[in-house]
């Protein structure tokens, strides 16, 4: 037990001395933005308090990409579901300059899938370089009328709904999203509703120096 409570400590201690401290501690780790505070291009709206929240009660998350392009990368419309990769294993919220803030996450291929090095490559050598975050809500509300609503069921008139059946934004109307927490991010060729959601630094594929970094 005692020992158990010492390696939660480490575990907290090392998420508090940086993502950087993380993406060296491991050889098939990267850093990317997750997402920022401010419209997206599905007319969702992040706030800093709702960002920073979700980071201080962070759980890891998976990480997906589509099993078609891990075999291969130039496959524009592959048939096969994605691929749980690995997952994401810490975020932290970051005032960054020129904007509003965002959330920078450290993810980790699993060793245990055949594909993990190829994977990660496909990461470095920039087929990967966006991604698409995940996210739950405990309730939505529209940036017009500011009503809110916990189901589709409950929106109002001024929100639409994509043809997942999700609730989706608009120029004039966005949705300002509570009680957020991450569940997911999945890996893309090209950019998803945030642009600036990309890799930023990928962990050396050489075992014996897991110290270094390429910065994309």
């Amino acid at each position: 037990m005692a020992d158990d409570f010492k390696g939660k400590l480490k575990a907290r201690a090392s998420i508090q001395g940086g993502l950087a401290t993380l993406l060296k501690g491991g050889k098939r780790r990267f850093q990317a933005r997750l997402c920022s505070v401010g419209d997206n291009l599905n007319g969702h709206r992040l706030t800093k308090n709702a960002l920073q929240t979700a980071c201080d009660r962070f759980k890891p998350f998976p990480i997906r990409m589509t099993k078609g392009r891990i075999a291969d990368p130039s496959d524009k419309h592959p048939s096969t579901p994605e691929e749980i990769i690995g997952r994401g294993i810490a975020a932290q919220f970051i005032d960054g300059p020129g904007d509003g803030g965002h959330v920078d996450f450290v993810g980790e291929i699993y060793e245990s899938i055949p594909f993990a090095e190829h994977a990660l490559q496909l990461i470095r050598d920039g087929f990967y370089a966006f991604d698409s975050a995940e996210y739950s809500y405990g309730a939505g509300e529209c940036s017009v009328c500011h009503a809110q609503f916990d189901t589709a069921d409950a929106i109002c008139q001024h929100i639409g709904l994509d043809t997942a059946g999700n609730p989706i934004g608009s120029e004039s109307a966005k949705i300002v999203f509570h009680d957020v927490n991450f569940t997911g991010v999945s890996m893309l060729d090209s950019h998803g509703a945030d642009p600036e959601a990309k890799v930023k630094a990928v962990a050396t594929l050489a075992t014996k120096s897991p110290t270094k970094e390429t910065v994309m």
